[in-house]
């Protein structure tokens, strides 16, 4: 079996640590990639569309 060591508090902490601030980032992109489709969302009940939905102009 492996041995824990002297320096197995810190190892410990520092991967529980870095597996939380990891899981926290995860978890704040999902909540902003909802907040940004949801604002999208109302903008385009609104009518807006994208430059790149709008159809383009044709020179004379």
């Amino acid at each position: 079996m492996i041995e824990s060591g002297e320096h197995f508090e810190f190892i410990f902490g520092a991967y529980g640590l870095s597996a939380f601030l990891i899981a926290a980032l995860c978890i704040w992109v999902v909540f902003s990639y909802k907040k940004q489709e949801s604002r999208l969302a109302a903008l385009k009940a609104m009518g807006l569309k994208r430059r790149s939905e709008r159809t383009p102009i044709k020179p004379e």
